[in-house]
């Protein structure tokens, strides 16, 4: 059988020894589980389109090498770590076959054979440990592509949504996509060297840009198969990459930005991890440092026996021109708030949040809500967190040593308040699905807040849950707290 290889890392193993030996508080117990099986499988990248929209290309270069190439088309194709090159195959009728080498290799032609259902491919490259690259196609009538793409956004970590010319119905589709998703979500602009041949990418990337700034983490124009030429095809046997090529191919750009959010999730977890196991296990396990060597091996070194592989993004960079007016910041107002308190470890979270809020994709039908009764709800909700934050400020200032505890505590209840409240109408209101998605991301800040146990963290908490109150309604921000 074939299995990942995803190396837990010793602040991993660290942080499970402390879990099974039942010395997490329960509060915290759940968000430890979290954040250990994370710790314990590579960064899920979700390469998702309609078919035919250059999503093996852009595999391919990613990783530096053919391998998938013009392969038979599968409903998901699976790469991740392995030993050797090989494939493990599962067609539509329940065989198993498996290739020894690369997809890309095999001779059958795409229109023979059993439909392919899932394929899954091991490849020797060391990036493969920190993350795992798969392919989904959009197929079907739109029911049919919506419920594809639930599945695909319950299993990743972050997608990248490729399309020639991102039509309003595959609009529709993003659109159903939670916010916490989107905020690690990448608009990549296939086939764009037939724009440039045609004159027609700079009227291309000006009609995406207003839904690509709101939608994703920004809209990449993307020629992949240059960009994989850049890796692989030097004049004269030369090794290396085609750095003007690989530049002007869009592809560095892509590569460096999707290299830069694995690692900071991986960062995240890792410094959640150390903060967990140095207030909670036992003086004799002291943790590793976080960011000593127990990393992903994305973006760092070359690929095993790849010396031509994507450049990796945590290398000396050289100076990058100015960014693209299609590109926004990764992280939503609530996470934008908590990044900007004072220094401390809680911080490198936030951009976990984003990544891996705790909602889940709605399934179920959604049954509209009353307009008013959302109103009512979002008003009763922040009228709730204003006075409880009054109060709980009150105890910051008031006292000479205020009781740090208890202002954690409320923080706490205040949130899991708002989301006992909105909850059960979350799935028929795209406001009430933002305050929870917001109450969910704000509960795991407060928690680290609380880990901390000082004056500092406790302004923090109360500013948060101000910051919350602020995000439930635009027409909050007019009147003071």
């Amino acid at each position: 059988m074939m299995t990942a290889d995803a190396a837990l890392t010793p602040l991993a193993g660290q942080l499970s020894q402390t879990l099974q030996a039942g010395l997490v508080p329960r509060q915290y117990a759940d968000w430890g589980q979290r954040l250990l099986q994370r710790l314990q499988k590579p960064v899920q990248v979700v390469v998702i389109g309609l078919p035919g929209s250059g999503k093996s290309a852009l595999i391919d270069m990613l990783l530096g090498e053919p391998v998938l190439g013009q392969c038979a088309p599968a409903g998901m194709i699976e790469i991740t770590f392995g030993q050797s090159a090989r494939a493990e195959i599962e067609t539509a009728e329940g065989s198993l076959h498996h290739h020894e080498g690369r997809l890309c290799d095999r001779t059958a032609p795409r229109d023979q054979g059993p439909a392919c259902l899932r394929v899954r491919q091991e490849l020797p490259d060391s990036r493969l440990r920190g993350m795992s690259l798969t392919e989904i196609a959009l197929f079907g009538a739109p029911s049919r592509q919506q419920a594809i793409m639930e599945q695909a956004v319950a299993y990743a970590d972050i997608l990248l949504f490729c399309s020639r010319d991102f039509t309003a119905p595959e609009q529709a589709l993003w659109a159903e996509v939670p916010d916490a998703r989107k905020d690690h979500g990448f608009l990549v602009l296939t086939m764009a060297d037939r724009r440039i041949m045609r004159g027609t990418l700079k009227e291309a990337i000006a009609a995406l840009e207003p839904v690509a700034t709101q939608e994703f983490l920004g809209l990449y124009p993307l020629a992949a198969i240059q960009g994989l030429t850049a890796q692989v095809g030097q004049p004269d046997g030369q090794k290396g990459v085609d750095r003007q090529l690989w530049h002007s191919s869009g592809g560095k750009r892509l590569y460096d930005d999707l290299m830069h959010q694995i690692d900071l999730g991986r960062t995240s977890d890792l410094d959640q991890a150390e903060m967990l196991v140095r207030q909670f296990a036992l003086p004799a396990a002291a943790p590793l440092a976080a960011n000593s060597g127990t990393g992903s091996n994305v973006g760092t070194g070359s690929a095993t026996g790849n010396e031509t592989a994507a450049p990796k993004a945590a290398a000396s960079r050289p100076a990058e021109p100015a960014p693209d007016p299609t590109e926004r910041q990764a992280t939503r107002p609530m996470s934008q708030v908590a990044a900007a308190l004072r220094p401390g470890q809680r911080q490198a979270t936030v951009g976990h949040l984003a990544a891996h809020g705790t909602g889940s994709p709605q399934t179920a039908p959604r049954a509209p809500v009353d307009l008013r009764a959302e109103d009512d709800l979002l008003a009763e909700a922040s009228a709730m967190i204003r006075d409880r934050a009054k109060d709980l400020l009150a105890q910051c200032e008031g006292a000479d040593t205020p009781d740090l505890s208890g202002v954690f505590e409320g923080a706490l209840d205040t949130v899991r308040q708002l989301l006992q409240t909105v909850q059960p109408h979350a799935a028929g209101s795209e406001p009430l699905r933002a305050a929870r998605d917001a109450a969910e991301d704000g509960e795991e800040v407060l928690m680290l807040c609380q880990l901390e146990q000082n004056e500092d963290a406790a302004v923090d908490a109360v500013t948060l849950l101000l910051q919350l109150r602020r995000e439930l309604s635009p027409a909050q921000n007019q009147s003071p707290p």
